[in-house]
């Protein structure tokens, strides 16, 4: 079996977790329910339809979405041609970088720390500065996109940067774009006490954060990312299972969330972005730990096949994905 300390953060940092060799499953995650998607990583070697995507985006969730996914599992090697071919293409820059990051991880691999050769962290770190310089000259070939500073948090977290640096990173994105919600999920996981934070200072930034969103946006939601790390650090790190089980039961933390939700998902006025999919994850995976059966059932409606098991990998729930799933029929 697993450790599933490996899958939740291998849904973060790829490299982490199950090796994913069949490149059809591979198409199926990263696509997140996106049809279009899925149908151009169908063509790993071609970036057109991908360059077509990205040309066509018309906000910065967008921009998020398509790195997080399709940069995901498009080939290294032709995002390469891509910025040959256009080097002044922000775009093609942006991909790249992205996929770079990605990159970085296939080497760092799946064990812990001290598993890891002398050898293999030194290329680790030589790509990750790699992926940082073209996330950086991705940053100013488009200076008002704040997806190239989201994915930076990301990698100052891996690379264990200065809080000063993840913050410098952060402020970035959110000075382009209050309300990113990539940016704000990437400081959450930032702030985690598995990664050299506090969950108390993690806990603190997601509850201000969440308070000052607009209703019906993706943003109040940010909470529940916080209070899943939380519980999963209570879980699987400190292995407190009594501790873990009483933070679920709270029925302030519930509240809290039953409020996030109100005001971001089940707001009247909600409308949907490119980022809503990685909301509906976080909410639906919450919703099964306490067993809040007809909001989990909201929420598998609305996904329908959007959604598999994999996708609940950094919420704690990947192995009970299909009991949650009978639950609601």
């Amino acid at each position: 079996m697993v450790n599933p300390l490996f899958k939740i953060l291998g849904f973060i940092f790829p490299g982490l977790g199950e090796a994913i060799d069949d490149y059809e499953e591979q198409r199926l995650r990263h696509a997140h329910g996106d049809i279009e998607v899925y149908h151009l990583l169908g063509k790993p070697n071609d970036y057109r339809a991908l360059r077509e995507r990205m040309a066509a985006t018309t906000t910065w969730a967008e921009r998020f979405f398509y790195t997080e996914g399709a940069c995901h599992v498009m080939s290294l090697h032709t995002l390469k041609r891509w910025v040959d071919h256009e080097p002044d293409s922000a775009d093609a820059m942006l991909c790249y970088a992205s996929r770079l990051f990605f990159w970085a991880w296939e080497v760092r691999g799946g064990g812990r720390a001290d598993s890891i050769t002398e050898e293999d962290w030194r290329e680790f770190f030589r790509r990750l500065d790699i992926a940082r310089e073209h996330l950086l000259k991705s940053a100013q070939m488009n200076p008002a996109d704040p997806t190239p500073w989201t994915h930076l948090i990301r990698l100052a977290t891996g690379y264990s940067d200065s809080d000063a640096t993840k913050w410098h990173y952060f402020n970035q994105a959110k000075q382009r774009d209050p309300e990113n919600w990539g940016a704000h999920r990437m400081m959450v996981f930032a702030l985690t006490e598995k990664w050299g934070g506090s969950n108390q200072e993690m806990i603190a930034f997601a509850r201000e954060a969440s308070a000052n969103a607009r209703d019906g946006s993706d943003l109040p939601a940010i909470l529940v990312k916080a209070y899943l790390e939380n519980w999963i650090y209570l879980k699987w790190f400190d292995e407190d299972e009594a501790a873990a089980a009483a933070f679920l039961d709270d029925p302030a933390i519930r509240r809290d969330i039953v409020t996030a939700y109100e005001r971001s998902l089940a707001h009247p006025d909600f409308v949907a972005s490119k980022s809503t999919i990685f909301v509906r994850y976080l909410m639906s995976a919450w919703f099964w730990h306490v067993r809040d059966r007809e909001r989990l059932c909201t929420e598998f409606a609305q996904m329908g096949n959007r959604i598999e098991g994999y996708h609940w990998a950094d919420a704690g729930g990947w192995d009970e994905f299909e009991e949650a799933q009978a639950f609601c029929r």
